[in-house]
């Protein structure tokens, strides 16, 4: 096999699909052609083919000696490229490097993002923030989420980055939640209507919580609030049978016996017309026969 092959296979992306005994003979092969006079290309190239065959073979110590090799080489504050491959390595490893080498990563495109923008403010907003590696970051904060305290301290260093992040402000206020943190994840759903305003299912999930808080504090305000942002909800969305729930609930718990009346009006609609799934009208149905 040829060094032109070798490059082949890693241009192509072919490594990745090869049979067992055929990545332990092209990793023997890389291996050696490493040993040889190569351009700095070449060499690079063959390194970062070598840290994914030994990631597949189950090399962990070998792949961070690649990979150690490709950042003493190159600046990482401007490498999109090399972040992934660190992303790679610890979603493969997820091993005792997990915090030195994700802490890194994290720095890492903090640096990237500033760079862009001085960069995007230089070139008259003609370059973007790097997607891509904001998304490699997004999947480096998740490895942690078995950790909570850590889990919400990254969280919230990536919302740094990327405030109007939807997903990961919806993420850590259902941390918040399973903490019993309610107000911040209040707080945390109201950052995606700053967005999204028009977002039914967050209005509905804040007066989810808000009601879930005025049963444990027989607070009288939480209903109220609930009742507003479920109302909200249902305006945006007629059709939007946990909106209606959630209305229905918060009227009976403040005695609004006229909104009782809507909501239960809207949520036989909803079951007549079979505007939700079946597992969802047999809830509504439940409910409405109590």
């Amino acid at each position: 096999m040829s060094l032109e092959r070798l490059l082949e296979i890693h241009r192509s992306g072919l490594y990745a699909t090869l049979p067992l005994h055929q990545i332990d003979s092209v990793y023997t092969l890389t291996k050696a052609t490493l040993l040889t006079q190569l351009s700095d290309f070449e060499r690079f190239t063959l390194l970062e083919l070598q840290f994914y065959l030994t990631l597949t073979m189950g090399l962990d110590i070998e792949a961070k000696h690649c990979l150690d090799l490709i950042c003493d080489r190159f600046d990482i504050t401007k490498s999109e490229r090399i972040c992934v491959l660190k992303s790679v390595y610890v979603e493969a490893t997820t091993g005792s490097t997990l915090r030195e080498v994700s802490d890194g990563l994290v720095k890492d495109a903090k640096e990237l993002v500033r760079l862009s923008n001085i960069a995007k403010s230089s070139m008259g907003g003609k370059l973007n923030i790097m997607q891509d590696l904001m998304a490699v970051t997004k999947r480096v904060v998740a490895l942690h989420h078995e950790d909570v305290k850590e889990y919400t301290e990254k969280l919230a260093l990536f919302l740094d980055l990327q405030p109007l992040d939807t997903e990961s402000w919806y993420e850590m206020s259902e941390v918040y939640l399973a903490n019993g943190n309610t107000d911040q994840a209040i707080h945390c759903l109201s950052e995606i209507l700053l967005t999204e305003p028009f977002a039914y299912n967050v209005w509905s999930r804040i007066g989810e919580v808000q009601l879930m808080t005025g049963f444990k504090t027989s607070d009288s305000q939480r209903f109220e609030e609930a009742k507003r942002h479920f109302a909200r909800s249902c305006e945006l969305c007629e059709t939007y049978h946990r909106g209606w729930l959630g209305l229905l609930e918060s009227a009976k718990r403040l005695g609004d016996k006229k909104l009782v009346e809507l909501s239960r009006t809207q949520l036989d609609k909803i079951v007549s017309g079979k505007l939700t799934s079946a597992e969802n009208i047999d809830k509504i149905s439940q409910i409405l026969a109590n």
